[in-house]
């Protein structure tokens, strides 16, 4: 659920101009092995006209299933986070950025950076 993030200074300055400033998926990021199998044998009694959808027959489903690539990403995070002894819920506000991911994770590493409290700080950039 990667999108572009427009970032601006607090004083309005755009940051991002331009694809130079968010990196561009390429081949290195699919992984070498990537299996995927399909349920067989099933029958949907409520499909239209045998088609793979569900009820309304439009483009609900497909819509909607973009919406587990976040919750996969979510389910990875609360891995992450339970490996490194942090359970319970955390935020993960969409979309899922490199940052907002790699911050979720809570670890050693992400201990580095405490998050200040509120009114404590200008922050580097503003999300639009």
């Amino acid at each position: 659920m990667m999108m572009e993030q427009v970032k601006t200074s607090p004083s309005g300055m755009m940051f991002t101009r331009g694809p130079s400033n968010y990196k561009i998926p390429g081949f290195g990021d699919i992984p070498v092995e990537f299996n995927v199998t399909l349920l067989k044998g099933s029958v949907n009694e409520r499909a239209v006209y045998s088609s793979k959808r569900e009820r309304t027959g439009d483009s609900e489903p497909p819509l909607f299933l973009s919406a587990s690539v976040f919750f996969a990403v979510k389910e990875a995070i609360m891995a992450a986070r339970e490996d490194a002894g942090y359970h319970g819920n955390f935020r993960l506000d969409s979309p899922a950025t490199p940052e907002r991911i790699r911050m979720a994770c809570e670890d050693q590493f992400t201990q580095h950076f405490p998050k200040p409290a509120e009114g404590t700080y200008q922050p580097w950039f503003v999300d639009l």
